[in-house]
Order: structure tokens, then sequence, then C-alpha cells
């Protein structure tokens, strides 16, 4: 018969849990005390029950084996902090030769520290000055455009404000209220031929006046002439 397999999980009942408890802790005292002997090993073994109750096994001496653990936990500890402190000082060393490499590009990219390059690293330097000048060519271009492109906007909304204004003016000038549909506003050039056609058509005007002015301020016509003449005949002069 196959032996059934025990799930580990707590067990609820107290007196089954107190004789498990019993008989699993004489069998692992005696598999401690088995290991010491077979194998010459310093075993220490601490167990505390449920209720508080302690037992233990220990070869040679449980003060002796904790005392081993302790200064071997604390050599441990030991060991750790100095490589930690070692690795720090790897990398705070890494970091100042790699300060101190940033420091000397720097200088010279200003233009000194230059005698020691050879040919090649100053080709180098130079093209790393091509590259930057070039950068700060862009940036500088971009900027300019954008700037010059926001003030193009910003003048073409100051026009159309200005139309805006004129097309009040000269609506209050008229003596009209606001307008309910209003013609679309005129740019600047189609106000300026607006005005033009407008200064034409007076001048028309004002010639056409003038030669209806003048003709009438002229000699009658022989119309008038003739009916005088008839006029005089019938009274008998």
């Amino acid at each position: 018969m196959v032996r059934q397999k025990i799930k580990i999980i707590k067990i609820d009942n107290t007196t089954a849990r107190q004789v498990t408890f019993s008989k699993r802790r004489r069998g692992l005292l005696k598999k401690a005390e088995e290991l010491s002997i077979l194998c010459d090993a310093q075993v220490g073994l601490i167990i505390f029950s449920s209720t508080g109750k302690l037992f233990e096994y220990s070869s040679p001496n449980m003060m002796s084996i904790i005392a081993r653990y302790n200064s071997l936990s604390t050599d441990q500890e030991r060991r750790e902090e100095l490589e930690l402190l070692l690795s720090e000082n790897s990398n705070i060393a890494g970091l100042r030769e790699e300060l101190a490499q940033k420091s000397l590009e720097l200088s010279q990219m200003k233009g000194n520290d230059l005698q020691e390059l050879d040919i090649e690293e100053l080709v180098r330097v130079e093209k790393q000055l091509e590259v930057s000048l070039s950068r700060v060519v862009d940036t500088k271009l971009k900027t300019i455009m954008d700037d010059i492109a926001s003030l193009q906007e910003k003048g073409l909304r100051l026009r159309a404000e200005n139309q805006k204004l004129k097309q009040k003016i000269v609506v209050l000038s008229q003596g009209k209220g606001p307008v309910k549909d209003a013609a679309p506003l005129l740019t600047i050039e189609e106000a300026d031929h607006s005005d033009m056609v407008m200064h034409e058509e007076g001048q028309s005007m004002e010639s056409v006046t003038t030669s209806d002015s003048s003709s009438s301020s002229g000699p009658p016509p022989a119309e008038d002439d003739c009916s005088d003449a008839t006029l005089n005949l019938r009274l008998g002069f």
C-alpha cells in the first residue's frame, strides 16, 4: 500500500499538533546527533515549542558554537564593508580620471594645452569645433527665423486691427449706426485701390457739373430769338 503524502500545513487540532511536534522533534535531534558523529561536524540545534519550552542539542558545546557563529558573522560583515569601501573608492578614482580628461578636452576646445597634441589629435579637435560651430549657427538661424515669423504674424494682426478701426471711423463719420450685415474687411491694397477709384469718380462728377454750368451760362438758343420776332409782328411794331 502506497503511503499517503502529508500536506505541510498548520495542524489545527492541539492534541494532534503536540503529538506531531514530539515525534518530529525527537527525529530532528537524532539526525543532528548522527550528523555530528558521522561527519565530525559542530552542530548546534535550538528548538522552541509553541508553549515556549526550549529543546537543544549541541556538539561539542552550545556556547562555543554561538561564539564561533558571532565571530564569523562579524568577519563577514567586515569583509562586506571593506569590499563596499573598495568599490566606492574605485568608482571615485574612475570619476576623477574622467573629470580630468573632460577638463583637458574642454581646455583644448578653448585653444589651450595644444602643444602636446600630434596632427591626428589636432585634426580631431578641429572637427569637433566645426561640428559645434555648425550646431551653434543652425540654432541661431532657427531662432532668427522663428522671431521673423512671429513678427510677421504680429504685423498682420496689427494691420487687420488697423483696418477695422478705419472702417469704424468711416461709419461713425457718416452718422450711421452699426451695420448688421457688414461687408468683409478689405486688405490695405484693396482699400487703397478703392480710394483711388472713388477719387477718379469724384473728379468725373466735378467735370460733368462744370460743363453743365458753362452750358447754362452761354447765349440763349436761336428759338428764343425767333419767338421774340413773331411777337413783335403780331403787335404791329
